[in-house]
């Protein structure tokens, strides 16, 4: 499945880079991107956690691999911006 980055996702990027992003919109860009994937559906069963930490909207994706028998998530992937969480989701999605 192919999950656009679109011009809107490209801007908050550049945004990001300069620590200037619309806080809502790239967290909302984030669910986006989420909900498109897993629409497509997720064979790959990956995990999705989506916070907020100051001033960042922050992804962290996983697999079932990553998470421990106590329920700890191990060696997530963190992504702050759009791109990051597109390449993600497709290097995790072969």
């Amino acid at each position: 499945m192919e999950i656009l980055y679109t011009e809107e996702m490209s801007a908050q990027d550049k945004l990001w880079n300069e620590e200037k992003e619309i806080l809502p919109l790239m967290n909302g860009l984030q669910w986006q991107i989420i909900t498109k994937f897993l629409k497509g559906g997720n064979e790959e069963n990956l995990h999705f956690n989506v916070y907020v930490d100051g001033s960042e909207s922050i992804v962290d994706v996983y697999t079932d691999e990553n998470i421990t028998k106590d329920g700890q998530i191990n060696n997530a992937i963190s992504c702050g911006n759009c791109k990051s969480l597109i390449k993600t989701i497709k290097q995790l999605a072969r």
